[in-house]
Order: C-alpha cells, then structure tokens, then sequence
C-alpha cells in the first residue's frame, strides 16, 4: 500500500510511512523494557516447575504403548527414582529413592497432570514403601530399617511432625530390606521384610545362616504391627524379597515376591501370593511351585524368570470397561519391564496379558479417585538404582476413552 501505479511512494506517503515506523519502534522498545523489568508471576509450586510445562518442553518423549481404548499421558515429570506412589483421594504422595524425599502431586483443576508439587518430607535412606491411615490422614514411610508414621497438622502440605514407630528393622542391603507397607482391614500396618540371597546363605539342614550367624526369623517375612508400631509380629513367611502388599476390598491380601537374579532357566521365585496368616511360603527350601508334600504354598501365577514383579493394585474403581473390574495389575520392573492385568478365568485359573509395555522400569501403581491406573516409571540408568539425567522419571495415567 502506500504506492503509485508505477509502484514509487509520494512525498506525503514517505511522511506517513517514517511516522508508522517510529511510533513501531517507540512501542518495540517499551515491549522489551517490560520484558526486562517486569516480576514473574507467583507459582503455587514451591518445588519443581509445573508438569504441564514440563512436558510440553519435552515433545520428543516416545509414550509407552497401550490397548486399544485406552490413553496414556504423563502426569509428572523430572522425579528422582520414584520407588512408591500413593494417593489419599486428593493428593498423590510419592518416594524418591536417592533424593529420601517424599513428595506431594496435586491436579488443582483435574486435567490429569500433577500441577502443583511440594516436599513433603525428606531425609529418609532408601524410602520405597507408603501407607495411608483413613481416619487419622497420617502418612507412613517404609525406608532402609525403620517406618515412620507423619503427619500434617494445618494442612499446607508439609509434614510438622516425624516419628519413628519402628526401628531396626531387618535388611541386608537398599535391595533387600523392608520394602512396602500397607494398612489391613483390622487396622493394623503390614510390611513386607526382605531375605538374604542365594549366594549369601549357608543351609544346614532345616537352619539357615547369613554371615555366619543363624538368619533372622523376620527375614523373608510379611510382618504386622498396630499403628503406633507395637505388637510386631510375623503375618507369613517363606518369602525370597516380597515387595508390594496390596489389600482387596474384600480383605483379601496379595503381595508380589521377588525371585533370584539369574536371567535364564525355569521360573523360579517371580511371584504373585495370596497370603494367608501363618502361611510358609516355601524360601530358601523352594522357589515357584513347591512339592505337594513340602506343607508350603504355591504362587498364583509366577512370571518370567527375573522379571521383578512389584508394584501391584486391584482395580475396582469404574473408568475402565466391566471386565476390568477385580483385574490385578503387576508392575515387572527388570525384563520386559512392563504392566500386565491378571484376572481368575471361568474355570478359577490365574490368567495374566500385557497392559502397558515399552516402558523403562515401572515400579508401582494406584488407582486414583479417577478410576485412571497412575504408573511410577522409574527410567533408571546403568544400574537398577542410579538415575538417568537425560531420561527423568515420570508417572503415566492411563485412562478409558473408548474405542
């Protein structure tokens, strides 16, 4: 515009054209000292920035794969080895194995991704096991030897007070320790207790011996206890490294245990268990299916060999289709890493399919108030418990959309 039909501009267009070009200038310059001195905005995250940033920055991330029907999107991002997530109807709280810190996600507008997080609690050793006690809202920590009970008084999400209610707990190493606890029908608090290996024990006759001294009676155990942590006692036994715990509406209780290290040969010890009290369980004596005659339990289902099975969650929440409903999901956190269902067919017989695969080292899952399956992906590096910088953490949710 601005032009004569032989295309050059007039003397009154060249007067209007430098005035448009100075008063753009004027306002480009005030723009950027606006830039330079304004305040940033107020974020309601004291810790991390929030997810749905996080992941817009990071569009090159491949998702894992899922059923037809379903989505999978992340709902947190940049986490330091999440080891267990937990989530109370409201907020998720999550354990960080090398970091010791417990943090809390929240979704403040429910679109599916963690918008605010706070550290809740930190300083633990190796934490990887939550329990959340309804009627007090306290939070429990299983970390390397110890539980411990907190709680936040005036609800800003920080806990204000940390107490020990038990100590000393038996371990042998950040791998085989007390791992996850949860909460019984009865109110009281079960904590699943690790084995010393294969390799470290001696077996003389029916007696086992660790170091030279004879194995602990708790080692290998699934333990309970009262809420205040007295009363410890031995729930189960025979038990190689169980992990999670988890308790059906019906009271009924399944625990995953972990078996030996070796990538190949018959399954051996990668289990799902219905625990019954005062069950043997068969370790160090059995691995997988016991004799008949051995007067120790069975797996439901054993997995492929060194799989790790560990995190697992009953679904009984309404999102997904009908036949989901009562389905176990298992998280298998070495090879193939990754989420299948188990469901009792018509004949009463475990039946297990994948659900989630292509992902890194799924460690836990729950079911939010959403009746969406959240997955902790720990994306570890060289070693089971080192980080990988370039390749953060996350937790996934995955929901129904139909097909």
């Amino acid at each position: 515009m601005f032009r004569e039909d032989n295309g050059r501009p007039t003397t009154d267009d060249q007067r209007v054209v430098c005035l448009l070009r100075s008063a753009v200038c004027f306002l480009a310059l005030l723009v950027l000292i606006g830039c330079a001195t304004s305040t940033p905005a107020p974020t309601t995250a004291p810790v991390a920035t929030p997810t749905i940033e996080q992941t817009e920055a990071l569009p090159e991330r491949a998702l894992p794969h899922v059923p037809e029907g379903f989505r999978i999107t992340v709902a947190q991002e940049n986490l330091e080895l999440p080891t267990t997530i937990a989530t109370d109807g409201k907020h998720f709280y999550v354990t960080e194995f090398q970091s010791g810190r417990v943090k809390r996600l929240t979704d403040t507008n429910g679109d599916g991704v963690f918008d605010e997080v706070k550290i809740f609690a930190e300083g633990f050793r190796f934490p990887r096991g939550i329990a959340i006690e309804t009627k007090t809202g306290d939070i429990f920590i299983s970390s390397l030897g110890q539980v411990n009970r907190l709680r936040d008084s005036n609800g800003d999400g920080v806990a204000d007070t940390n107490d020990v209610i038990l100590d000393k707990l038996f371990y042998v190493d950040a791998s085989h320790a007390n791992n996850s606890i949860a909460f019984g029908p009865d109110g009281k608090l079960y904590v699943t207790i690790g084995h010393p290996r294969e390799t470290q024990i001696e077996i003389r006759g029916k007696r086992v011996f660790f170091k030279g001294k004879r194995v602990p009676e708790a080692a290998g155990t699934i333990m309970r206890a009262n809420s205040d942590g007295s009363d410890l006692e031995i729930y189960a036994r025979g038990f190689r490294n169980p992990f999670d715990l988890f308790f059906a509406s019906d009271g009924t209780l399944y625990a995953t245990d972990n078996g030996e290290d070796k990538k190949t040969g018959k399954p051996e010890g990668d289990e799902l268990n219905l625990i019954v009290q005062g069950g043997d369980y068969g370790f160090p004596f059995f691995l997988g299916e016991p004799p008949l005659d051995s007067g120790t339990l069975g797996p439901l289902i054993e997995f492929q060999q060194a799989s790790s099975p560990d995190g697992l969650v009953m679904y009984e929440a309404d999102q997904f289709p009908e036949e989901y409903r009562g389905n176990i999901f298992l998280a298998l956190f070495s090879d193939p890493r990754k989420v299948i269902r188990a469901w009792r067919d018509e004949n009463g017989k475990w039946q297990y399919q994948d659900f989630v695969t292509q992902m890194n080292r799924p460690i836990d899952l729950t079911v939010g108030a959403d009746g969406a399956l959240y997955i902790a992906d720990m994306n570890s590096g060289e070693g089971r418990n080192t980080a990988d910088p370039n390749n953060p953490a996350v937790i996934y949710r995955v929901e129904y959309v139909g097909k």
